[in-house]
């Protein structure tokens, strides 16, 4: 396999077709996990990739239900509620990956199930070989052949929104502006009146490039913002509250739990057991 010819690649398609995009990779790990391997259904701020060497494990999506095993390489995507268990002994190289695009959503954020592409044992080994290596150079081409299994999964669970528009400059502004000034108390008033516009005609434009209100809009990116620090932090409740400019603890929670059908105690607490 020629992977700098396919990141090239990659990087050449993209430019052609405008996207833009960041990859982040927020955990990962070679590991063999047993059966003590498992979680329920709960929607996660990032994508899962596995690529699985050996044994066998579960893969829980709504009521779809995936096999974990060597030969392919295996994506849940962020925010969908996934669940997962092993079996006596699960041999895997994974990922915890977010694609942000420019308008500040995750590209899988939208994706309504798992999906897998043909992976050989094989390739898989060679990816693990530039994973534990110490070369920079064999860390950039790993990252290129993720690019191309992302771009893979792209084709399959969301076509529409790769080959997506630009935004207009200023729905690009207001976007940039909601992320300077992110908060539950920020107001679509607010964020007209910094951009010298209506706030009618802010809604407008974010109704027919975002496909959401303005207020849902900063409500999503709010909420995403909870989950992040919720996993990479240990921040309390309250203290994440009000971090994110919530009135109280409790309404935090209630606006929380409506989003994502668990507290944020119960979400901190099955991601990191």
């Amino acid at each position: 396999m020629d992977f700098s010819t396919n990141t090239m690649e990659i990087i050449r398609n993209s430019l052609l077709t405008g996207f833009s995009a960041d990859l982040a990779v927020s955990h990962h790990g070679f590991v063999t996990t047993d059966n003590t391997w498992s979680q329920p259904l709960l929607p996660a701020p990032y994508s899962r990739i596995y690529f699985v060497t050996e044994g066998s494990g579960v893969l829980l999506t709504g009521d779809e239900q995936t096999q974990l095993e060597p030969g392919y390489v295996y994506l849940a995507p962020c925010g969908l509620p996934c669940g997962f268990y092993g079996t006596d002994s699960v041999t895997k190289l994974y990922f915890h990956i977010n694609i942000i695009l420019p308008d500040g959503y995750d590209l899988f954020l939208r994706s309504t199930h798992a999906a897998r592409i043909p992976y050989s044992t094989q390739q898989t080994m060679k990816l693990r070989e530039l994973y534990l290596s110490d070369d920079p150079i064999k860390h950039i081409l790993l990252k290129g052949e993720l690019w191309k299994i992302i771009s893979e999964f792209a084709k399959q669970i969301v076509p529409n929104r790769v080959q997506k528009e630009k935004h207009s400059a200023r729905t690009a502004q207001a976007i940039a502006y909601i992320h300077r000034n992110l908060s539950a108390a920020l107001t679509v008033k607010t964020v007209a009146t910094a951009l010298f516009c209506s706030e009618t005609t802010l809604e407008t434009a974010f109704r027919a490039e975002i496909e959401a209100t303005v207020g849902r809009y900063i409500e999503d990116m709010v909420l995403f913002e909870a989950q992040q620090l919720l996993l990479s932090t240990k921040k309390s409740i309250g203290e994440i509250s009000s971090l994110l400019g919530y009135s109280d603890q409790f309404y935090f929670s209630r606006r929380f739990h409506k989003h994502f059908s668990v507290s944020p105690k119960a979400y901190r607490n099955l991601h990191l057991k």
